[in-house]
């Protein structure tokens, strides 16, 4: 399992679809998945955001209020600790934070520290993409609509 694996069981898993770092949804993540899932569901959804930017530029969602700090404390979980202080310390921009490859390298460890709670996860809630005629394309398009 991967990041990104664990990411698109997510996208397709109907569990609080959107955007992770709005306080309701992240609390739903939260009481449903194990502790891990959403640190990398944001961080995922993070690299998604800036995958054109500089290696160490990110663009976290501007218009959702506190959407830094919750990413920051993703960043925390997984140890990105200069991300956590490049994003939420304005007073030192001097910070530079870990790079993308940097950022994926700690997300492939957390993620094999805790393999089994995030296999446990979609044993308990579920694969779609397991099902019988799933479809990418229609999923997607449904996900969307939500």
């Amino acid at each position: 399992m991967t990041a990104a694996e664990y990411y698109d069981w997510w996208c397709y898993s109907g569990i609080c679809p959107g955007e992770p770092t709005r306080p309701a949804n992240l609390a739903v993540l939260r009481e449903r998945l194990s502790a891990p899932g959403p640190s990398i569901i944001i961080l995922w959804r993070l690299l998604l955001w800036s995958a054109r930017q500089d290696e160490t530029n990110y663009s976290p969602p501007t218009i959702i209020f506190g959407a830094r700090e919750r990413i920051a404390d993703a960043a925390r979980h997984v140890g990105a600790p200069r991300l956590a202080e490049h994003l939420t310390d304005s007073a030192n921009p001097g910070v530079v934070p870990e790079t993308h490859r940097e950022l994926k390298k700690l997300l492939k460890q957390f993620v094999v520290r805790h393999k089994a709670e995030l296999l446990a996860d979609i044993a308990r809630l579920g694969d779609p993409r397991a099902a019988p005629g799933f479809d990418k394309r229609r999923a997607t398009r449904a996900v969307e609509k939500l």
